[in-house]
């Protein structure tokens, strides 16, 4: 470990007793300089999880420069975390991370390398469950309501209703309301389902009332009726959600509401 350079090396010969030196010698000895850096590795590996510990140490007599690197990718990198902080170079069209230090003599140096997919694994598992919990209780009905202004005093609306599952569908009563400035028009188109109440009320308008017997699996159905009033619509007229109720897998009823429009 002696630093290198020249000294003068002497050798004596002393016979103690007397205090007597019998032989004595003296050499110059130059020390040349060397470096060798020993290298260790420590890999660990679990579940999505690779961990990786290197040490180095100088155990040459001048100081050492190290560049070190490992070949990664740009996903590798994402979920790449190392101490002390690598730096990213791309050579060749590759990818590494690399470390570049000093080293005195003797001294050591450790480098952790940590590749965790383990988020990454958490995140997909919550996306499926929250998929297939949205596919468990998403509505297996959907309403939408659409409307279009025919003339000034006469507005046609159109209910989608479908069944977005693979199964049938039974039971289904709509429900809508017509404002109390028009009235819902006693003559429906031909084909399209009659409703089975009609009901006015002062305040609250017409309530119409539709039942659905069945809906056979991704089956829609289009109900249509007609609004009239008495007086010219001017900028349009707003119509209220329409309401459906049925069923659903756990033999409650569920309520599904459509969008509001405007009839212009």
């Amino acid at each position: 470990m002696q630093p290198p350079g020249k000294d003068n090396l002497i050798v004596k010969t002393i016979y103690p007793a007397k205090n007597t030196t019998f032989e004595s010698q003296e050499k110059t000895l130059e020390i040349l300089p060397y470096s060798e850096l020993k290298t260790d590795t420590v890999p660990e590996t679990s579940f999505l999880k690779n961990h990786l510990e290197l040490s180095f140490q100088n155990i040459g007599n001048v100081d050492r420069d190290v560049h070190y690197e490992i070949r990664t990718s740009l996903f590798r990198q994402i979920f790449t975390d190392s101490e002390p902080k690598a730096d990213i170079v791309i050579h060749d069209g590759y990818r590494f991370i690399t470390w570049d230090f000093s080293l005195v003599p003797l001294e050591p140096k450790k480098i952790i390398v940590t590749e965790n997919y383990r988020p990454l694994f958490i995140i997909i598992v919550l996306l499926l469950i929250a998929i297939g919990l949205y596919y468990a209780f998403r509505s297996a009905i959907v309403i939408k309501k659409q409307a279009v202004h025919l003339r000034g005093d006469k507005v046609k609306v159109l209910l989608h209703v479908k069944n977005r599952t693979g199964k049938i569908v039974e039971n289904i009563n709509v429900i809508d309301k017509v404002p109390r400035i028009g009235e819902i028009s006693k003559e429906f188109p031909v084909g399209t389902l009659q409703p089975t109440k009609v009901l006015k009320h002062d305040k609250k308008g017409t309530i119409v009332k539709w039942l659905i017997p069945a809906l056979e699996a991704y089956e829609e159905r289009i109900i249509t009726y007609h609004i009239e009033t008495k007086l010219k619509i001017v900028g349009g007229m707003i119509l209220p959600q329409a309401m459906l109720k049925y069923k659903n897998n756990l033999n409650k009823f569920s309520k599904v509401f459509s969008n509001k429009v405007t009839g212009k």
